[in-house]
């Protein structure tokens, strides 16, 4: 009797599906103790969820982690779309206008921004990655008006980089009249897209074009960075470390959540955003508002914890990592400290501190950092190592293609 061949057995394929398997294993173990974590603490307090109020923090995480457990998706759903009737940068607006740390990250931005500016300089190039409708250029251009190196300006060149268009467009209407308000020239361009999928011959044409003075030029990304992979962060820096045209870039200046969204462990990214995130609940309760405005300024940060808690790793968005990464990183990517000048804790309203931490800023509440500021230059180079990374001249002809784009310029 003929036998039957044996199955072939792809042992790469086994090993592959059980490590999958454990993955998910942990993680829903990682969810139930994240759970059971929630109802420790609010036992401590002699509550359980069904005591609160939709609008508590320790709520809103347990049953984000509930639907994830039960992949209640139609649910979870119903409460993204519930929350996307309000646009994510008008809550950002009201939020900006609303807490203190917040305003805090604009003032440190334009100083952090401007200090690169040295008296004498007549242009000034910005790169915002992830501008949105311009709020901060507005606060930098009125920062550097103020100074008296402003006066030395003659144009003020800002290049918006964002994935919406219209918001482009809001921002650069926004710094045209910015610059109108307070006398200064300030001239707009814009990219529509990823920054970290720019390659170095697309970031050499942005500079070609935006920097025909030969000005310095400063990239920002105020809370923008941590949507990004670990690696396409490292691309990005590297990426901005190689330009050459024009000068180069002359720094980097960072601002970013103080927390740990990272982890691929939701036991890990619960501890951190529970911490963190009671601090701005307890933050938003001391306003002097009324119940609805204060849960207007909540609904903001409630799309991040959707994101944290509720969404898959393949479909998280929000990252964020703790200060010390941030300077770990920049410096293996090259980068070294440019000073922010504060050597002492300083008090801002609503008992809000701005405190020096070594290498970065803290945005501090309680004791605890809510939001950090990094500012970092390249590194030299030898000038024979520099000159064989030399750009050809030939990617200072930009095209359609490498830069995009509509312009504003003061008339």
């Amino acid at each position: 009797m003929a036998q039957c061949p044996s199955p072939i057995v792809n042992e790469n394929i086994l090993a592959a599906e059980h490590k999958e398997s454990l993955r998910k294993v942990c993680e829903l173990l990682d969810m139930r103790t994240s759970l059971a974590s929630t109802a420790a603490r609010l036992a401590l307090s002699g509550m359980n969820v069904s005591d609160l109020t939709d609008d508590s923090l320790a709520k809103y995480i347990h049953d984000r982690l509930e639907e994830r457990i039960t992949n209640r998706a139609a649910k979870a759903a119903l409460y993204s779309s519930k929350r996307k009737s309000a646009n994510q940068l008008e809550l950002y607006a009201y939020a900006f206008q609303s807490l203190p740390y917040i305003t805090a990250i604009s003032s440190l931005l334009s100083e952090a921004v401007t200090s690169y500016i040295e008296p004498g300089d007549t242009h000034f190039t910005l790169i915002d990655i992830g501008i949105g409708t311009g709020a901060q250029e507005r606060a930098i251009i009125s920062h550097i008006a103020s100074l008296p190196l402003g006066h030395t300006l003659s144009s003020i060149h800002i290049v918006g980089i964002d994935l919406c268009e219209g918001s482009l467009r809001s921002a650069g209407n926004s710094c045209v009249e910015a610059g109108r308000t307070v006398g200064v020239q300030v001239t707009y361009s814009s990219v529509c897209g990823f920054a970290e999928t720019l390659t170095t011959e697309k970031w050499e044409g942005i500079l070609c074009s935006a920097n025909q003075e030969r000005s310095r030029v400063v990239v920002m990304a105020s809370l923008a960075m941590h949507h990004l992979l670990p690696e396409k962060r490292s691309d990005l820096l590297r990426t901005l470390k190689t330009v050459k045209s024009m000068g180069g870039v002359s720094g980097v200046v960072l601002a970013e959540p103080h927390l740990n969204h990272a982890d691929n462990k939701i036991a890990a990214r619960f501890e951190s955003s529970w911490n963190h995130f009671q601090l701005v609940w307890e933050l938003i309760d001391s306003l002097d508002y009324t119940h609805k405005e204060k849960f207007h300024v909540k609904q903001f940060f409630l799309r991040e914890l959707d994101d944290v808690f509720a969404n898959s790793d393949e479909l998280r968005t929000e990252r964020e990592t703790e200060m010390q990464t941030w300077v770990d990183l920049l410096a293996c990517c090259g980068y070294s400290t440019h000073s922010l000048s504060r050597s002492e804790a300083v008090p801002c309203s609503g008992g809000v501190e701005i405190v020096p931490h070594g290498e970065w800023l803290g945005i501090d509440w309680k004791g605890v950092t809510l939001i950090g500021i990094l500012s970092f230059i390249p590194q030299c180079e030898d000038s024979e190592a520099s000159n064989k990374n030399r750009v050809p001249e030939r990617y200072c002809t930009p095209s359609e293609e490498t830069y995009c784009t509509q312009s504003w310029s003061l008339a």
